[in-house]
């Protein structure tokens, strides 16, 4: 039973983007976001939680996980990335993707 939830759990994390624990703002702050703004619950429930998903605005991203260390973006396309640093938990910096300022996805990278 315990691997069955293990499994489960991991499944159901796979499709968030993991947090970078350094830069997230506090629970608090995130809260008050939720809280005041018109999002959806699985967005909603992916700010408390300090997780990025598909579907986020930039100001979702930026209550779930704080200001980027960087920003790319692609001339005229709506293409747009932000990087954050390696937090504790690993080496690897996250790159979230939007289009047109929404997420569409992310990616680690060493």
């Amino acid at each position: 039973m315990n691997k069955l939830l293990v499994v489960l759990l991991y499944l159901g994390l796979a499709g968030c983007a993991s947090t970078p624990m350094l830069n997230r703002p506090p629970v608090n702050e995130r809260m008050v976001y939720v809280q005041t703004q018109s999002v959806e619950p699985d967005i909603k429930n992916a700010i408390i939680h300090g997780l990025v998903i598909k579907g986020m605005t930039r100001e979702d991203v930026l209550t779930s996980w704080g200001k980027p260390i960087r920003k790319f973006g692609r001339d005229n396309t709506g293409l747009e990335e932000w990087q954050y640093s390696a937090d504790i938990m690993s080496i690897e910096n996250k790159t979230v993707s939007f289009q047109d300022g929404v997420v569409t996805g992310w990616h680690w990278q060493l």
